[in-house]
Formats: C-alpha cells, structure tokens, sequence
C-alpha cells in the first residue's frame, strides 16, 4: 500500500489508493473534502504523515479510526466511539511461552600436555543462536510484532549469537634446568610463561527506529522495547572496521545528516561513508516486511585480547625457603577494543560513531595494560 510507504509519505502526487477512499466517507467527506481525496487528505494532514513516515501502524491507524469520515467498524478496543470516548483500552497484554530458541555449534579442540615443556589448550567454536528474544518474554515486557506468526515476526540472530569464538592457553616450563642445580641452573630454572589468547566475531549490531516496539499494528505497551528493528533498503556496504578520521559530514553551520548536529569531534567510524550506509536502512513496515524483529543485519567490530603470565620458581638456603615470583599482565599488548556505535536512524548526528560511554572519552571499553607483581614465599 502506498499510502504506508515511506517514499509515498509526504508526497502531493500519490496515486488515489481505494481503501482509504472507502474507510473515510468518500472524497466528500468531512475528513476528506477540503483534499479532494481521502488519500490526499492523509498526506496533508500533519499528524497523520509523522505517522506514515515512522511506520507506526498503530498510531495511524488510531488516528485514521479517530476521522470523522470513518465508515469501518470501529474493531480495535483503542477505538473511540460516541458511546466509549476514550476507547474500550489502550491495549491487550497477552503474557505466554510462545518465544523459543535454538543454538547450534561446531566445536573442536586441541590439547598437548607438557610436550617439551609445552602444555596448551585451544578452543574454536563456530556457532549460531538464533531466538525470538535473548530472555524470558513472560516477564520481561518483550513484545512480538505479530503474535499470531512469532517467527516470521521477530525471529532472527540473538543478541548473543558470536558467529567465530577462539580461545587459546599456553603454558611453557622451562625444561632444562628444573632440578635448578648450579648457578646456571638457578638463574634459568624454574620459569613458567603462560599466555591466554582469546578472540572473537563482531556482535550482533541492531539498527533502531523510533518508538520502536507495537503489537499487531494495535498498540504500544511494551517499554522499553526491543523487538522492532529498522531493515535494509539497498544492500549493505558499510564494512565494520574501525575507520579513524572519518566524521560523519557536517555542513559549516554544524549540521550533520538530515540537518541534524554532526558527532561532536569524535572521528572514529564504523563506515567509510557514514551518509551512504545511513541511507540503506529504512523503518519497518508491517505488513510489507517479512521481518521486522530479527537484529544483527550488520555486525559490529571483531576483536581479541591477549593475558601473560610470566613467573619464575626459586630455592634459598638449602631448599629450606621456596619462593615464586611472578608479573601477571592484563591486555600485555595495550589492544584496545572499541565500543560498538548506537544505530538509529531516528539520530542520525552520530550514526556509526564508535566509543559512545566509554572509558574516559577514548571509545576503549577494555583495560589498557596493567601489570601486578607478586612475590610468595614458603617456608
């Protein structure tokens, strides 16, 4: 339907669209007649096109119930009547188990023990956790967008689901001069070197709209909401890379996409072209889109860290007095791992933008490098 669809919205010259000429009375309505059509009427008519252009079908459809040409029956229990001003309720609110999951995994692993001194343990697991939610929809205020068809609705990629997980031990105990006999042997004996590698694929990366969340396209009584998502347009081509020097553009007053305030100085990106990769997304339409609720369309950055440990065993005066040294390094190369961007294509001044909340400005979400040094002895 035209009339719903954000090219459409706004725009003199859509095509007369039958439905709305006949649940609004005619061209010679009340709602109508200054328009000429009903269907021009909903264009021009203020409120009613910042309802075409979010795509809420419960706000327009209420306002359109709301005309004083409406010829349908009044179904919806929002609906207001000369008997029932205020409409029957706001909403229904339906609490049940109907959401589900499933995870599916391939996992291997490798495994030495003391090989030449080297013990080590390697993980790769290559998984998806597809779901209608990541929690209990029962107590949660999670809401479907189509409760009568959950899984065309909102069934997609969970906010969990990690595509590549990669986890890598080591440890190395020097061989050679374990018994630590001589100079020689205590000075290259008993050191241990163990680091703790870890990495993994980019996050789900939701794309948001504004007032986000309805049922059904008969109301809003989620809050927050979380099921309602905004879809690609065109196909994706913004990457996921941290990109510095890229800001998204502004205008010399200031202006950023869509005339909105540009991203405050912060010049690291997800995309290359924060506009182009802007102008993919679009809100959900219900009843055109098979999909509204399923995130991770895009995936955020990927990262990895790596942990040390390096420790070294001693003995004094005569075995009496046994001791170990030991530097424990959190992120021992400084990596810094960025936040993933806030998308919402209802503010788009910071579309793509990483390192929102961050720690001290800088858009790191881990540690910098920090070392602990710990000496323990045994009598």
């Amino acid at each position: 339907m035209c009339g719903l669809s954000p090219t459409c919205a706004g725009n003199s010259s859509v095509p007369v669209q039958p439905f709305f000429e006949a649940a609004l009375g005619g061209a010679g309505s009340a709602f109508c007649k200054a328009a000429g059509t009903c269907t021009a009427a909903i264009v021009k008519n203020a409120n009613m096109n910042n309802f075409i252009s979010q795509t809420q079908v419960f706000q327009l459809w209420s306002a359109l119930s709301q005309t004083p040409g409406w010829t349908l029956g009044r179904t919806i229990p929002s609906s207001q009547s000369t008997a029932i001003p205020s409409g029957q309720a706001s909403g229904i609110y339906a609490d049940d188990s109907s959401g589900y999951s499933n995870y599916n995994a391939l996992y291997t692993t490798f495994s030495t023990r003391d090989w030449h001194g080297v013990t080590t343990l390697s993980n790769f697991t290559w998984g998806r956790a597809l779901g209608t939610g990541n929690q209990s929809q029962a107590t949660s205020s999670y809401s479907v967008l189509n409760p009568y068809n959950v899984r065309q609705s909102v069934y997609g990629p969970q906010f969990f689901d990690y595509k590549f997980t990669y986890t890598q031990t080591f440890l190395w105990s020097e061989p050679y001069f374990r018994s630590q006999k001589g100079i020689l042997g205590h000075l290259l004996g008993g050191w241990r070197i163990a680091p703790i590698f870890t990495a993994r694929s980019g996050a789900p990366e939701p794309v948001y709209t504004l007032n986000a969340g309805e049922s059904f396209g008969e109301s809003q009584t989620c809050g927050p909401c979380f099921g309602d998502y905004a879809v690609l347009g065109a196909k994706f081509t913004g990457g996921s890379t941290a990109l510095y020097n890229t800001n998204v553009p502004s205008s010399p007053t200031g202006a950023g996409i869509n005339g909105n305030a540009a991203n405050g100085g912060n010049n690291i990106n997800m995309f290359s072209d924060p506009v182009a990769t802007f102008n993919q997304f679009r809100p959900c339409i219900l009843g055109f889109d098979t999909n509204c609720g399923a995130q991770a369309q895009i995936r955020g950055l990927s990262n990895w860290n790596m942990d040390l440990n390096v420790a070294k065993d001693f003995n004094l005066f005569r075995e009496r007095v046994a001791g170990t040294l030991s530097f424990q390094f959190v992120n021992v190369f400084n990596h810094v791992i960025l936040r993933d961007p806030y998308l919402d294509i209802s503010d788009p001044s910071d579309f793509g933008v990483l390192g929102s909340n961050n720690i001290n400005g800088t858009g790191q979400v881990n540690s910098p490098r920090q070392l602990t040094f710990s000496l323990r002895l045994r009598f």
